[in-house]
């Protein structure tokens, strides 16, 4: 059976870069436009980071401290009880 790929191969790349036959190097205007877009988001996006960041801390020192975590969750409501009741 003949193959079904019957294109020639070339020795040419056949990809392309976005630098429209310049150098790769970031320019300054585009580094300027990532600066301004970055505190843009950053500004934005503060306090949900902040709040993410610090529910991360929590589920990190708890599964951490997994066993002592969960004595402490089983304390707490005990001692409550103990507390309360007369």
């Amino acid at each position: 059976m003949p193959s079904m790929n019957t294109a020639p191969v070339s020795s040419q790349s056949l990809w392309a870069t976005a630098a429209d036959g310049q150098g790769a190097d970031t320019r300054p205007t585009e580094l300027d436009a990532l600066c301004t877009h970055l505190q843009q988001c950053t500004a934005a996006h503060s306090r949900l980071a902040t709040l993410h960041c610090g529910a991360l801390r929590v589920r990190t020192f708890v599964l951490g401290h997994l066993v002592c975590s969960a004595a402490l969750l089983l304390m707490l409501p005990a001692a409550v009880w103990l507390l309360l009741t007369p």
